[in-house]
Formats: structure tokens, C-alpha cells, sequence
């Protein structure tokens, strides 16, 4: 087994029993204990575990408890710029775009304040901070009530004003992927939230860093099948990748593969939102986006 992907199941471990013992773990990947610490150490590096002599616990994931966004900012910083980068490069003049108050998500909007006349939709307050002094780019707020930890307006009156939106493009991200659950979260205000978001947009991208995959949290917010692409920072675990593939989902983990959705950007599986429903919330009919020039070149939501 690769190590990235020993990492991904040990962390999905950890996650469900909350913590773990060496020696058990070096018997259940039938590897050495050397190899189970520097697995550790480098999972710990990335803030998502505790050492412990012996062993590992997780760090700040019980089902019921949230992490700040102002903390999860810090945690797997590199992969989640990397990631805005490559989903900035699907946003251009005159989009109509939705997007979530996640980390990863704020990573893209910093990286799109060049864009003339782009219209963003967002339950986000750190978005509207952060373009609110960006004056090509039009912010639509959604009304409902705030939730602390994550400075996103959630609830009943949010889920009804993003329904009434029809957008180009979505972008989310989620606390964890699983083949069976799909998306999952630990809030059930966020992912109703999200379920409303993807019935929302034509093309459904979600971000997401590689230490999301096989993480199983509180609730669902939406199947695979639901997503245009998903964009992450390496190449997924094959048990992923052929289950993207079966559902009709991109993967784009570097810029050949992103280059590759821009130009190509059609699959058998796909479900494309009708033409006639490409329309803003005041009924405007929205122009396809010219596709953007081609360039070479290469961490909770």
C-alpha cells in the first residue's frame, strides 16, 4: 500500500475510534511500528492528529464539536491554495458563480478579484469581507441566521434564497468523502445548505484536500453523482477514482487535468442543468463563458 493512501484509511481510523496504539496499527497494515509513527508524524504535522507515547489520538473531530474556519485557515494551508489556484482558472468575465464560507472556497475568491463584471452568490461573511472592496465584482449576501464557527448563514430562510438563485457554477467544500455517504458534515444546517447549493448550478465543483477522502463525519449533504468535478490536491485513491469515473464525476488533482475539464468538459453521466434554466434570480439569461487561455505549470473544508 502507497503511503498516502495507508495514511488516508489511518486517519479514517483514528477518526472513528479516537484514538489508537502503534503496535495495534502495525499489525492491522502488516508494516513495521517505524513505519506507523512516521505516519503519524507526518498526519501530525498537518494538525489533523495527536501523538500520545504509544500512540495517536484525533485532534478537535468529535461528531458534535466545529472548528473554527479562523483555525482550519491554518490546517493543510499549501494544499488548500493550491487547490484555489486551479479552481480560479474555471472562473472568468462575467460568471455567476455560488460559493460556501469554507477555507478552501476562500482561497479561490482571493484569487478571482481580477475579474470584470463577476457576480458572486454566498452565504459567506468572510466573502463578502474579502471582495468588499472590489468594485467589478457584484456579492449577493443570502439573509438567515449566523452560525459562529463557521461565519456562514445557514437555516431555513438561507436554503430558500439560495433555491431561488439558477447559477453557472458552484463551488463547496466538505468536511469528508465517502464512497457510500458521498459528501458528508458534521453541522446539518451546513449541509442542507450544500444540498441546496448543488440544485443551484449548472457545473458543481467541489474543493476539497486530500485528507478529506474516506472521512466520514455527522450527516450527508449530497452523493457523488451530484458534482461536475471534484478539485483536490494529488491523485485520489483508486477506489475514488473508479468511482468518480463510474459516476460521471472529473477529477482534477494538477493542471493537465484541469486543462483537460476545460477543454473537454462533457462526460457520459454528466447532468447538465437545461439551458433554459441558466438564468440569475431576476431571470437574465446568462452568456456562456469564454474558455480561458490555456497555461502550464503545478489543507477541515
Amino acid at each position: 500500500m502507497l503511503a498516502q493512501a495507508r495514511r488516508l484509511e489511518l486517519l479514517e481510523l483514528i477518526r472513528k475510534q479516537g484514538i489508537v496504539e502503534v503496535q495495534a496499527l502495525a499489525e492491522r497494515f502488516q508494516c513495521s511500528a517505524a513505519t506507523i509513527r512516521n505516519d503519524l508524524s507526518a498526519l501530525e504535522r498537518r494538525g489533523l492528529v495527536q501523538r500520545t507515547h504509544g500512540g495517536a489520538f484525533a485532534l478537535d473531530y468529535g461528531r458534535e464539536q466545529d472548528t473554527p474556519v479562523t483555525v482550519r485557515q491554518a490546517l493543510m494551508s499549501e494544499e488548500k491554495a493550491f487547490i484555489g489556484k486551479l479552481a480560479a482558472e474555471l472562473v472568468t468575465d462575467g460568471d455567476l458563480i455560488m460559493v460556501d464560507s469554507s477555507s478552501t472556497v476562500l482561497e479561490l475568491v482571493r484569487r478571482i478579484k481580477d475579474r470584470r463584471h463577476l457576480t458572486v452568490v454566498t452565504n459567506a461573511v468572510n466573502v463578502a469581507v474579502e471582495l468588499a472592496g472590489v468594485s467589478s465584482i457584484t456579492v449577493v449576501m443570502v439573509g438567515g441566521v449566523l452560525r459562529h464557527p463557521s461565519l456562514s448563514i445557514v437555516g431555513g430562510d438561507a436554503e430558500e434564497a439560495v433555491a431561488r438563485f439558477r447559477v453557472r457554477k458552484v463551488f463547496l467544500s466538505t468536511r469528508g468523502i465517502t464512497l457510500d455517504r458521498g459528501l458528508t458534515d458534521t453541522s446539518l444546517e451546513e449541509a442542507r445548505l450544500h444540498a441546496a447549493m448543488l440544485e443551484a448550478g449548472s457545473e458543481r465543483y467541489l474543493l476539497a484536500d486530500s485528507s478529506k477522502f474516506g472521512v466520514e463525519v455527522f450527516t450527508s449533504a449530497a452523493p457523488l453523482e451530484r458534482l461536475t468535478a471534484v478539485i483536490t490536491d494529488r491523485r485520489p485513491p483508486e477506489p475514488f477514482l473508479r468511482t468518480f469515473k463510474e459516476k460521471g464525476v472529473r477529477v482534477v488533482w494538477n493542471r493537465t487535468e484541469l486543462q483537460d475539464l476545460i477543454r473537454h468538459p462533457a462526460l457520459p453521466g454528466d447532468r447538465p442543468v437545461p439551458e433554459a434554466a441558466l438564468a440569475s434570480g431576476d431571470g437574465r439569461e446568462l452568456e456562456r463563458p469564454d474558455e480561458p487561455d490555456e497555461e502550464a505549470g503545478r489543507n477541515g473544508r
